[in-house]
């Protein structure tokens, strides 16, 4: 499935914030777990996410006026794209019931 997700205020440089627009290409695992509890058996479940790809289609940048100007994704370097994957992610697992 593919998720839309907005970042917001994202501090990708000192002082300097950016709202993230994504696309996000995931799939909900359903997981579980039995083992033996006393005499009985105790299953949980529970559902994971498998992000199988990230794809960056905005920036927004705020000035100090609060005006958004659009900035280039060639902009962001490996070490942005990584705390984009990163936030993307925490952001996801914590929508999960």
């Amino acid at each position: 499935m593919t998720e839309e997700i907005t970042l917001e205020e994202v501090e990708l440089r000192p002082g300097k914030f950016c709202d993230v627009f994504l696309q996000v290409n995931l799939e909900l695992v359903d997981c579980e777990c039995t083992s033996h509890c006393g005499d009985g058996m105790v299953t949980e479940r529970w559902q994971e996410v498998e992000i199988h790809d990230i794809h960056v289609e905005k920036l927004m940048y705020w000035t100090d006026s609060d005006t958004g100007v659009e900035i280039s994704v060639a902009a962001l370097d490996e070490q942005d794209f990584k705390r984009i994957d990163e936030l993307a992610a925490e952001k996801i697992e914590s929508s999960l019931p």
